[in-house]
């Protein structure tokens, strides 16, 4: 059967459906829960998540009111991957989809289940032609080929769905194999926006702990070198200050997010 192609192992990471609640203005509570694709998709060769698991879990997880699926693979089985995008697709609940770094291959279709689809600023999405591998005679081989070309197509289908671009365009990205990071997918119609890289507050920490760092190094000392200048003085003033600079810069960065 046709497959996508898998660009190199990935580890597995195990696969879970958590169910939670969470308070709401508009309703007393939503139920919400969240499946994880950190691995290779379909059994076999692939040795990852298959659609009976997906659905498996979602039946246990009962009734929700929104999926959070985070996403990270490579692809894998385009069977597994369609039964996998049309169980998301039929769902009921509103389907929110995190492409938290790679969504490759029949991933990408998977991917295009989301309701809203939300891309890492660092994540990408890739789009290619049906592959397959097949033996046999002639006859055999020219069959093969042929049901290659009607997946490629149902991809297509899924693609010209979500993005609302033009046919023979996405016909083209996927002969040319055709990579969209970040903001591209969001131009092209593969996300709806972008997740941004966890900077500014990382670079808060580090500057705080740099700040502290100084400030403990300058007390000892001035606490062996001479007497407090005053006694209602704070000697910290300066580096409340620096914090008080680091939080409205990380406010600033959320309010542009």
């Amino acid at each position: 059967h046709c497959c996508a192609r898998r660009w190199r192992p990935a580890p597995s990471v195990s696969r879970t459906v958590r169910s939670s609640s969470c308070p709401s203005s508009a309703k007393a509570a939503e139920k919400k829960a969240e499946v994880l694709i950190y691995e290779d998709v379909g059994s076999g060769w692939f040795g990852g998540v298959t659609a009976k698991q997906v659905a498996d879990d979602l039946r246990k997880a009962g009734q929700v009111d929104r999926i959070d699926v985070r996403l990270a693979s490579y692809g894998g089985d385009v069977v597994d991957g369609l039964a996998i995008y049309r169980t998301l697709a039929e769902h009921p609940a509103k389907v929110v989809m995190h492409i938290d770094s790679m969504a490759a291959s029949i991933a990408s279709a998977i991917a295009m289940a989301g309701d809203q689809i939300i891309i890492a600023e660092a994540g990408s999405v890739m789009i290619h032609e049906a592959w397959t591998i097949s033996a046999g005679n002639a006859k055999a081989l020219r069959k093969a080929a042929d049901n290659a070309d009607a997946v490629t197509s149902q991809l297509v289908d899924i693609y010209v769905a979500r993005t609302k671009q033009p046919r023979k365009k996405v016909v083209d990205w996927l002969a040319a194999e055709t990579w969209f990071y970040g903001a591209e997918a969001v131009d092209n119609g593969f996300a709806d926006s972008i997740a941004p890289n966890v900077q500014v507050a990382a670079s808060a920490s580090s500057l705080w702990s740099s700040v502290m760092h100084g400030r403990v190094h300058q007390h000892m000392h001035a606490a062996r070198n001479q007497p407090p200048a005053g006694g209602d003085a704070d000697p910290n003033a300066d580096a409340r200050a620096s914090l008080a600079a680091v939080a409205e810069r990380v406010r600033a960065a959320r309010t542009r997010a």
